[in-house]
């Protein structure tokens, strides 16, 4: 029986950054965003911003020189679940049948994954990340400025509104699917606990998939070619959290604290 992990989560809830750990500490194959790295390949216009970063692997290599990706380069332009089967299929010719880590994050990807595999032979695992809501609304706001985002979508109000409606229908949503059998295990990690105890994510992580074997090797199977530009061999390798949404405050932020600090408080304690 094979093991599939999908990371779901917000953009910058550390999804990118959890998977990449996790196939440091167990013997796991992480290969990023699979179907969100073969969407932006099979469209021009983001094709062309991808190719002016001139992004390497996390592996150190350019995609097309990469164990893994540079054969399923070629692939991008197949339906799905072809494409899909071949990424496996190219990981058990590198690694062997280890779990594979997909950290696509949005659930219509995980819907198309599921039905893509044979869930009689394919085990399908959810982690859902999710970022402090003052964290995750600082980084919204910052990501908005730089892209010159309307007010109207880019307030502390707007992205405080979506971090409630994105977590708790992602929480529901993924209930219902492993209530009707279509995912094996479901856990919900906080960015934070990841950042600041890591080993209690990890023993929380292999008490629920005790499929998880620890990786006594030197090497770890990380081919991210699509996400955090951050984690690509070579850099400096360091978690550094981002304190500054401490300091930020809006109009709307003690409305904001009234309203999601006891969510989020009954959230984590739910996960």
């Amino acid at each position: 029986m094979s093991n599939i992990i999908f990371i779901s989560g917000n953009a910058r809830s550390g999804t990118t950054i959890l998977g990449h750990y996790l196939s440091s500490k167990f013997n796991v194959f992480f290969a990023g965003e699979v179907l969100t790295n073969r969407e932006f390949h099979i469209s021009k216009k983001l094709l062309a911003n991808y190719q002016l970063r001139n992004r390497k692997c996390t592996c150190g290599l350019l995609p097309n020189k990469c164990i893994f990706w540079s054969d399923l380069i070629n692939n991008f332009s197949n339906d799905i679940p072809t494409y899909y089967k071949k990424c496996i299929a190219k990981k058990n010719k590198i690694s062997g049948d280890i779990p594979f880590i997909d950290s696509s994050k949005n659930l219509s990807r995980l819907k198309n994954i599921i039905k893509s595999v044979n869930l009689k032979k394919e085990k399908i695992h959810v982690i859902h990340s999710i970022k402090n809501y003052k964290g995750q609304i600082y980084s919204g706001l910052k990501y908005g400025k730089s892209k010159k985002k309307n007010f109207l979508i880019n307030n502390s109000l707007y992205y405080a509104l979506y971090w409630l409606y994105s977590n708790i229908y992602s929480i529901v949503f993924l209930y219902n699917l492993k209530f009707k059998k279509k995912i094996d295990t479901f856990t919900i990690i906080f960015y934070e606990d990841f950042i600041f105890n890591q080993e209690e994510v990890f023993l929380k992580l292999s008490k629920k998939m005790k499929f998880l074997n620890p990786n006594n090797s030197t090497v770890s199977h990380s081919h991210e070619i699509g996400g955090n530009d951050g984690f690509v061999k070579g850099k400096k390798e360091k978690l550094i959290y981002q304190y500054d949404w401490i300091f930020s405050y809006s109009i709307f932020s003690p409305l904001i604290s009234l309203f999601l600090d006891p969510i989020q408080f009954l959230i984590k304690k739910l996960s």
